[in-house]
């Protein structure tokens, strides 16, 4: 299948080569916010943001389940649940810093009394902080917020850790920067063989819905597959959870369905899921290729939670990259987004 690079005219390809510099030099800048700002952990930690300024909160959010002395909840939009109060705790999250949902949620913050960290890369949310006495957590701007998730996942996580709101030791740091670099240099080539991680499933998608679940901690990556997929290859996409997609969407693999013929099944299982999970993988992709729908599955290799989350994440990115070039369009532009925000 042909790829043409040249639809590539604002840079997406250099930004997903930046994955595992933006992680490094994120997770050292994070650290030291944190241990600038100390503070005890907060009943509920709510992540304020939007679209690709939110994803980074999943991530978080499905890594601190396991240990986080309390609940990190992503809050997208609208007013602030009612029993946000003072001893809980926001961190707003704007890449641009001029998100109009996010700012909404800050002053409403100020007139509840709940404290606050911001992260942006400027703006009227950095301008915001500064007229609260707040330091803002930094992250280089120029680039599409969904292109910053390494800076903003990471910058968040080292803040969290210094704090001792959650783990990040040196064997999690090394094996996660090691299985990002190791899928960025293996999908950064054209899908031209075989042996590529994503030649096979670029030809099962080329006419198919692309339907993506996670088991566990990569719930959050299918949910960043289909939003990637979305965006960058201007296609629609679906994203779940396993297993409680075995509880309702699973009975659409049924024989003779003419759905067969349009859809797509894709797991992503993490290793660490427990064996009834497991289990359910295995059997619903049965059920899914019985019924005629093509299927897929991976499982990541990095050793640790942290690693195979982000290798999920960038093989997914890397996809929606190709997927683009494959249709002969420029990943970048989100013109439907635009012309809403200018509507508005």
């Amino acid at each position: 299948m042909p790829f043409d690079s040249s639809v590539d005219r604002s840079g997406m390809r250099q930004n997903l080569l930046d994955w595992p510099l933006q992680v490094r030099r994120s997770l050292r800048q994070g650290r030291r916010y944190g241990e600038n700002t100390p503070s005890p952990p907060p009943r509920v930690l709510l992540w304020v943001g939007m679209g690709g300024s939110a994803i980074g909160g999943d991530l978080c959010a499905s890594l601190a389940a396991s240990h986080a002395p309390f609940p990190l909840v992503v809050h997208r939009g609208g007013p602030l649940p009612a029993w946000v109060g003072p001893e809980d705790r926001l961190l707003l999250v704007s890449f641009s810093g001029g998100t109009a949902e996010t700012l909404a949620t800050a002053e409403e913050a100020v007139a509840r009394k709940v404290p606050c960290d911001v992260l942006t890369s400027g703006g009227r949310l950095e301008k915001w902080a500064a007229g609260q006495g707040l330091e803002a957590w930094k992250v280089p701007g120029g680039r599409p917020p969904r292109a910053a998730l390494g800076d903003l996942f990471a910058t968040a996580w080292g803040a969290l850790a210094a704090r001792g709101w959650c783990r990040l030791g040196e064997e999690e740091e090394t094996d996660a920067l090691a299985a990002l670099e190791g899928i960025t240099k293996a999908c950064s080539v054209e899908p031209g063989e075989d042996s590529h991680p994503l030649a096979g499933l670029l030809t099962g998608l080329h006419t198919r819905l692309p339907m993506v679940y996670g088991t566990g901690r990569l719930g959050a990556a299918a949910h960043r597959w289909a939003t990637q997929i979305n965006e960058n290859a201007k296609r629609p996409a679906h994203w779940g959870v396993l297993p409680e997609m075995n509880h309702n969407e699973v009975v659409a693999y049924i024989e003779g369905s003419e759905w067969a013929r349009r859809g797509s099944l894709l797991l992503l299982v993490d290793p660490d899921s427990p064996d009834d999970v497991q289990t359910r993988a295995r059997v619903t992709l049965e059920i899914a290729r019985d019924a005629g729908w093509w299927t897929w599955r991976t499982s990541p290799a990095a050793a640790t939670p942290l690693g195979r989350l982000l290798e999920t994440v960038a093989l997914g990115d890397w996809l929606s990259f190709w997927m683009a070039l494959e249709a002969g369009v420029d990943p970048t532009p989100i013109a439907p987004i635009d012309r809403l925000k200018a509507a508005l």
